[in-house]
């Protein structure tokens, strides 16, 4: 009986936060790079570079020979780097997605000046 009132109470404590959305306001910036001679330079240049600032986490590369996509998250802080690489456009499009808008400027700062 003790059980069953701890849980209803429990559950009435939390009830008015269920139907409530979370909110979460990421933030992403983004620049774009023209004039890329090779894709495959360039997706080279993108991983150097994406380490160096400590994106290792959950690399992904997807795509085909038009338009590739790199992306990988950072190890230690909630943030995330995403480039595409267009032939077709000739360039690529660099952005980093973070919770914390100071945080992500910064490393977008970092990386568009190591580019």
């Amino acid at each position: 009986m003790r059980q069953a009132f701890s849980a209803i109470l429990a559950a009435a404590a939390f009830a008015p936060f269920w139907n409530q959305p979370v909110l979460a306001i990421p933030h992403v910036y983004a620049g774009l790079v023209l004039d890329i001679n090779s894709m495959e330079g360039c997706l080279s240049q993108a991983e150097k570079i994406a380490r160096k600032h400590g994106f290792t986490e959950s690399i992904e590369v997807a795509g085909s020979e038009k338009m590739r996509d790199f992306h990988a998250d950072h190890k230690d802080n909630p943030l995330s780097i995403t480039v595409n690489f267009s032939t077709k456009l000739g360039g690529a499009a660099i952005a980093v997605a973070g919770m914390n808008n100071d945080d992500t400027f910064a490393m977008m700062q970092k990386v568009y000046d190591d580019i």
